[in-house]
């Protein structure tokens, strides 16, 4: 009487799921530390202290019945920042420019308005992609920012 030991699949297939898988890991742990990470600031801890002023400037944007206008002019290959018209004149402010995948590009300008309330940032600094044009100012008795994402 002979018997035949008969061989099951599923082992082998739990085998082969494993190696997939651990393969997978391992590929996605190698992609992930070969990748460059950027911190959204360098000096991310001292800008925390200040994030309260901060949402109190963001929050007084909101209430402004005209907020800026940031757009890309194509033909001239500039950015141009629009403020309305506002009561009271944009005493003083800055314009952050920020580039979320490469913390080497970003850059601040100070803010310069022509008497149109426009200003022009030349495009030498501006490489094609997606930009977040953070703009902080003041005019009267109050701050305010606002912030734009836009892609050139």
């Amino acid at each position: 009487m002979s018997t035949k030991k008969k061989l099951h699949s599923w082992p082998l297939a739990i085998i082969i799921t494993l190696l997939i898988f651990s393969g997978f890991i391992v590929t996605i742990a190698i992609y992930l530390s070969t990748r460059e990470y950027h911190l959204v600031s360098d000096n991310y801890y001292e800008n925390t202290l200040s994030y309260d002023e901060h949402l109190a400037n963001k929050r007084a944007a909101e209430k402004l019945a005209e907020k800026p206008n940031v757009s890309f002019l194509s033909q001239e290959r500039k950015m141009m920042i629009a403020f309305p018209t506002y009561d009271e004149k944009v005493a003083t402010g800055e314009v952050y420019f920020y580039r979320p995948n490469n913390s080497r590009l970003d850059f601040k300008v100070p803010l310069q308005l022509n008497a149109e309330s426009k200003m022009l940032v030349a495009s030498e600094n501006l490489q094609s992609g997606w930009w977040t044009v953070k703009i902080n100012w003041s005019m009267g008795h109050g701050s305010y920012f606002t912030e734009t994402e836009i892609n050139i």
